[in-house]
């Protein structure tokens, strides 16, 4: 069995705009304040989020059987 693995960066500068190279998977890539972020978002991307906020910079997501 296979499972994906999903990297999460935190970044304090960037340059440039981020493009959607799967379009048929994502619906909107872009750049949002905290407080106004994008509805519905997959759970892995509110989980990371929400453990950044919290101060912790590294954790998991799921459980693999």
């Amino acid at each position: 069995m296979t499972a994906p693995i999903e990297s999460i960066f935190l970044t304090r500068s960037w340059t440039g705009e981020p493009v959607n190279a799967e379009p048929h998977r994502c619906a909107q890539l872009g750049w949002f304040p905290l407080d106004c972020l994008p509805q519905p978002m997959v759970p892995y991307a509110a989980a990371a989020i929400g453990h950044v906020l919290a101060g912790r910079l590294f954790s998991t997501f799921g459980t693999w059987t």
